[in-house]
């Protein structure tokens, strides 16, 4: 690992290598090298994780065979434009990719892609986009065929309008995250299996709709135009409230509640009109 550092330092990359184990390696240019072959890396083939931010020249990558984590952003060189790139095709064939962080919806949602990643992937994080509105039909297809994926996070997405109706589709998703996406306006759709809803910073929700009878932890932070949670599942047992400063009530709060946080909401009833769960 030490030896990769140094041979990206020459190249004028910043590296660091956390004791987390990433290696996160940002710089405004990187060369594959000067070797002419396309499936030249400078990674070393133990690594498990990788984080490559701001790289412009960067076009390919070899195949990391022991590589369970990896997060792709604003790397214009990698991105997939309307089909994948071929280099996605080798460095996923092991299946051995647990984690995966990227801004290039259209390259990573394409069917051969997600076939590969299927029986691994467990968590996916969409971020920092800014063009993506909505998925498309070939990319819901696509997204149905990631089975294992149990947490699935949505953020700072300024153009995205409304989650993927194939979330439903999604047997093992439990986890949720919809954060800093100004344009949606419906939680629609959301999945039976899911157990843990995490919104913040959505100014266009003003309801949460139909929640799900397995949800079990619901976190709501800066929602500037909620008045009201509507009607809660009796399967909730960790409720977090911050930052809804126009939320009224909380019209019924479910007995099977254990955990009720509360913070910066000052327009919000100080007791729900049936009462505190002899739970808490």
């Amino acid at each position: 690992m030490v030896a990769a550092q140094q041979q990206l330092e020459k190249k004028g990359s910043k590296v660091c290598s956390p004791s987390n184990g990433w290696l996160l390696v940002t710089a405004p240019k990187l060369l594959c090298s000067s070797s002419s072959s396309s499936s030249y890396s400078p990674f070393p083939t133990s690594m498990e994780k990788l984080y490559l931010m701001g790289l412009v020249g960067m076009e390919t990558l070899a195949p990391v065979p022991n590589l369970t984590e990896l997060s792709i952003n604003n790397c214009s060189g990698l991105r997939g434009g309307e089909s994948p790139p071929r280099w996605m095709d080798k460095l996923f064939a092991d299946h051995r990719l647990h984690e995966l962080r990227t801004d290039d919806f259209a390259g990573f949602f394409a069917a051969p892609i997600c076939s590969l990643l299927s029986s691994s992937l467990t968590m996916l994080d969409l971020t920092y986009n800014e063009e993506v509105e909505c998925f498309t039909n070939e990319q819901e297809e696509a997204l149905h065929i990631l089975t294992s994926l149990q947490e699935l996070r949505f953020l700072n997405c300024d153009k995205f309008r409304s989650l993927p109706l194939g979330l439903c589709h999604l047997p093992s998703l439990t986890n949720l995250c919809i954060g800093n996406c100004p344009e949606i306006r419906s939680l629609e759709g959301l999945p039976d299996s899911l157990q843990k809803l995490i919104i913040h910073s959505l100014p266009a929700i003003t309801s949460l709709g139909v929640l799900p009878d397995s949800l079990q932890k619901l976190m709501v932070d800066d929602l500037p135009a909620i008045t009201s949670l509507g009607i809660l599942p009796d399967s909730l047992q960790e409720l977090d409230i911050d930052d809804c400063r126009v939320i009224r009530s909380l019209d019924r709060l479910p007995s099977s509640l254990q955990e009720l946080r509360i913070g910066n909401c000052p327009t919000i009833s100080p007791l729900p009109n049936d009462g505190i769960p002899t739970t808490l």
